[in-house]
């Protein structure tokens, strides 16, 4: 199979349940990620959990969703490597092992990129917090993503992940 078979290259909209950059991943979870939860993915240490973010985080971001991303391992600028990876198809390593003029010439920020914000999560934040301070300072209501959420999931409590689903969520209480 090609490259357009299994990656989703539309520029439709995305609609409810929210969609993932791959077609067959989409088909199998019945559309994509179900909208108003959390979705939680696991796997041991280095394979692809940050690049499934980073991927998914430029999809939505170029489909014109807002997207916050809440990093508690790594830096911003070591996520704004893997975004700006995304794009021109470079290992987000090399990106990252570039001096800042280099990369800035190498990897111009896309136009999708101004929807993509990026949070340092320090420990004793909540994640609601955070988005809480997102949505009072943009009017938004993002996609939240949590990358390596084995930080923070001892700290977390099940009122704080509700009180984070519903500031993201469309639904009137």
């Amino acid at each position: 199979s090609t490259a357009a078979d299994v990656y989703d290259t539309s520029t439709e909209e995305p609609l409810l349940p929210i969609p993932l950059p791959w077609k067959q991943l989409n088909v199998s979870l019945g559309g994509g990620l179900p909208a108003e939860n959390w979705s939680l993915l696991s796997a041991p240490p280095k394979r692809g959990k940050s690049c499934f973010v980073s991927a998914c985080a430029a999809f939505w971001a170029r489909h014109g969703k807002r997207v916050l991303i809440i990093a508690t391992e790594a830096s911003a600028d070591e996520v704004v490597c893997r975004l700006l990876a995304q794009e021109i198809g470079r290992s987000w390593v090399s990106l990252r092992r570039m001096s800042a003029a280099n990369r800035r010439e190498l990897a111009k920020k896309p136009e999708w990129f101004s929807r993509v914000s990026i949070v340092e999560h320090e420990p004793g934040d909540f994640v609601s917090t955070i988005v809480a301070g997102y949505i009072t300072d943009t009017g938004e209501r993002p996609i939240v993503l949590v990358d390596h959420f084995h930080d923070i999931a001892l700290r977390l409590n099940e009122r704080d992940e509700r009180r984070a689903i519903d500031l993201t969520s469309d639904r009137k209480s």
